[in-house]
Protein backbone atom coordinates (compact mmCIF):
# COMPACT_ATOMS: atom_id res chain seq x y z
CA UNK A 1 0.00 0.00 0.00
CA UNK A 2 1.07 3.49 -0.56
CA UNK A 3 -0.06 7.02 0.30
CA UNK A 4 -0.12 9.59 -2.02
CA UNK A 5 -0.32 12.81 0.23
CA UNK A 6 -0.91 16.42 0.40
CA UNK A 7 -0.25 17.58 -3.28
CA UNK A 8 1.26 17.12 -6.94
CA UNK A 9 1.71 20.41 -8.78
CA UNK A 10 4.23 21.17 -11.82
CA UNK A 11 5.73 25.43 -11.27
CA UNK A 12 7.27 26.47 -13.94
CA UNK A 13 10.33 29.18 -13.21
CA UNK A 14 8.76 29.76 -9.90
CA UNK A 15 11.50 31.34 -7.80
CA UNK A 16 9.38 33.31 -5.81
CA UNK A 17 5.99 32.43 -4.64
CA UNK A 18 3.81 34.85 -2.42
CA UNK A 19 2.60 32.89 0.54
CA UNK A 20 -0.53 34.38 -0.48
CA UNK A 21 -1.11 31.77 -3.65
CA UNK A 22 0.54 28.86 -3.70
CA UNK A 23 -0.91 28.36 -7.40
CA UNK A 24 1.33 31.86 -8.92
CA UNK A 25 2.83 30.06 -11.58
CA UNK A 26 1.71 26.60 -11.52
CA UNK A 27 0.43 25.08 -14.23
CA UNK A 28 -1.49 22.52 -12.68
CA UNK A 29 -1.96 21.71 -8.92
CA UNK A 30 -3.45 18.37 -7.37
CA UNK A 31 -3.79 18.53 -3.61
CA UNK A 32 -5.09 14.51 -4.07
CA UNK A 33 -7.64 14.85 -1.06
CA UNK A 34 -10.77 14.99 -2.29
CA UNK A 35 -13.20 12.94 -5.16
CA UNK A 36 -15.60 14.53 -7.72
CA UNK A 37 -17.47 12.35 -9.51
CA UNK A 38 -14.79 10.11 -11.79
CA UNK A 39 -11.69 12.41 -11.40
CA UNK A 40 -9.46 14.64 -8.71
CA UNK A 41 -9.77 18.47 -9.22
CA UNK A 42 -6.85 20.54 -10.53
CA UNK A 43 -7.33 23.84 -8.53
CA UNK A 44 -4.78 25.72 -11.10
CA UNK A 45 -6.23 25.06 -14.07
CA UNK A 46 -8.49 22.36 -14.47
CA UNK A 47 -6.52 19.68 -15.78
CA UNK A 48 -8.56 17.22 -13.83
CA UNK A 49 -7.17 13.38 -13.12
CA UNK A 50 -9.20 10.61 -13.80
CA UNK A 51 -8.95 7.68 -11.13
CA UNK A 52 -8.43 4.71 -12.05
CA UNK A 53 -9.90 1.68 -10.06
CA UNK A 54 -10.31 4.40 -7.19
CA UNK A 55 -13.00 5.56 -5.26
CA UNK A 56 -14.08 8.54 -2.44
CA UNK A 57 -13.41 5.48 -0.21
CA UNK A 58 -9.67 5.69 -1.07
CA UNK A 59 -9.44 9.09 0.05
CA UNK A 60 -7.92 8.82 3.83
CA UNK A 61 -6.67 11.11 6.53
CA UNK A 62 -2.82 11.96 5.15
CA UNK A 63 -0.07 13.78 7.64
CA UNK A 64 -1.64 16.88 6.78
CA UNK A 65 -5.76 16.58 5.89
CA UNK A 66 -6.70 13.84 3.49
CA UNK A 67 -4.79 11.86 0.72
CA UNK A 68 -5.25 9.58 -1.61
CA UNK A 69 -4.58 5.61 -0.66
CA UNK A 70 -3.26 3.44 -3.45
CA UNK A 71 -2.88 -0.21 -3.55
CA UNK A 72 -0.80 -2.47 -6.01
CA UNK A 73 -3.35 -5.18 -5.73
CA UNK A 74 -6.78 -3.13 -6.78
CA UNK A 75 -3.88 -1.45 -9.68
CA UNK A 76 -5.14 1.80 -8.34
CA UNK A 77 -3.94 5.28 -10.10
CA UNK A 78 -4.71 8.23 -11.06
CA UNK A 79 -4.00 9.33 -15.05
CA UNK A 80 -4.77 12.19 -17.37
CA UNK A 81 -4.22 12.67 -20.95
CA UNK A 82 -2.94 16.01 -22.26
CA UNK A 83 -4.70 17.82 -25.23
CA UNK A 84 -2.65 20.11 -27.56
CA UNK A 85 -4.10 22.95 -26.48
CA UNK A 86 -2.97 22.16 -22.70
CA UNK A 87 0.25 23.51 -20.91
CA UNK A 88 1.23 20.47 -20.08
CA UNK A 89 3.08 17.59 -21.07
CA UNK A 90 5.82 18.60 -19.97
CA UNK A 91 8.20 16.38 -22.29
CA UNK A 92 6.92 18.68 -24.84
CA UNK A 93 6.12 22.09 -23.96
CA UNK A 94 8.79 22.66 -21.38
CA UNK A 95 12.60 22.33 -20.91
CA UNK A 96 12.49 23.49 -17.25
CA UNK A 97 10.32 22.08 -14.62
CA UNK A 98 9.92 21.15 -10.91
CA UNK A 99 7.44 18.30 -10.41
CA UNK A 100 7.28 17.94 -6.78
CA UNK A 101 5.20 15.23 -4.42
CA UNK A 102 4.66 13.59 -0.99
CA UNK A 103 4.58 9.66 -0.35
CA UNK A 104 4.97 7.42 2.10
CA UNK A 105 5.01 3.73 1.03
CA UNK A 106 7.17 1.06 2.51
CA UNK A 107 10.55 0.61 1.78
CA UNK A 108 12.59 -1.18 -0.41
CA UNK A 109 9.26 -1.50 -2.94
CA UNK A 110 11.18 -2.81 -6.60
CA UNK A 111 10.33 -0.59 -9.58
CA UNK A 112 6.96 0.99 -8.33
CA UNK A 113 6.10 4.47 -10.39
CA UNK A 114 4.59 7.15 -8.17
CA UNK A 115 4.75 9.67 -10.86
CA UNK A 116 4.95 8.99 -15.40
CA UNK A 117 4.53 11.00 -17.78
CA UNK A 118 5.25 9.62 -21.42
CA UNK A 119 3.65 9.28 -25.46
CA UNK A 120 0.63 8.13 -25.93
CA UNK A 121 1.79 6.72 -29.33
CA UNK A 122 5.38 5.64 -28.91
CA UNK A 123 7.53 4.76 -26.08
CA UNK A 124 9.76 7.64 -25.53
CA UNK A 125 10.08 10.26 -24.45
CA UNK A 126 9.17 9.38 -20.66
CA UNK A 127 10.11 10.66 -17.84
CA UNK A 128 9.48 8.29 -14.50
CA UNK A 129 9.88 8.96 -10.55
CA UNK A 130 9.42 6.31 -8.17
CA UNK A 131 10.99 3.41 -6.61
CA UNK A 132 14.09 1.48 -7.18
CA UNK A 133 14.08 -0.32 -9.60
CA UNK A 134 15.89 -3.13 -8.21
CA UNK A 135 14.72 -2.43 -4.64
CA UNK A 136 18.47 -1.92 -3.42
CA UNK A 137 17.48 0.48 -0.96
CA UNK A 138 14.57 3.46 -0.26
CA UNK A 139 16.04 5.82 -2.80
CA UNK A 140 14.00 7.20 -5.23
CA UNK A 141 14.68 6.49 -9.21
CA UNK A 142 14.92 9.08 -11.66
CA UNK A 143 14.78 8.03 -15.22
CA UNK A 144 14.22 9.60 -18.28
CA UNK A 145 14.21 8.67 -22.35
CA UNK A 146 14.69 11.20 -24.65
CA UNK A 147 12.31 12.15 -27.88
CA UNK A 148 15.19 10.31 -29.58
CA UNK A 149 15.18 7.38 -27.35
CA UNK A 150 18.20 8.04 -25.75
CA UNK A 151 18.48 7.40 -21.83
CA UNK A 152 18.68 11.03 -20.42
CA UNK A 153 19.48 9.77 -16.76
CA UNK A 154 18.66 6.90 -15.18
CA UNK A 155 19.75 8.69 -11.50
CA UNK A 156 18.74 7.37 -8.30
CA UNK A 157 18.28 9.80 -5.09
CA UNK A 158 20.90 9.28 -1.85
Amino acid sequence: MMYLSLAVYFALNLLLVQAADLRNGMVAYWPLDEVQGTKTPDIARGYDMNLINLTAADVVTGKWGKAFKFTAARSTMLERENLATDLLSLYTKHTNFTVSLWVNGPPNQQDKRVFSEASTTANQPLFNLGTHNTAADGSVDIYIRNNANQQGGHKFST
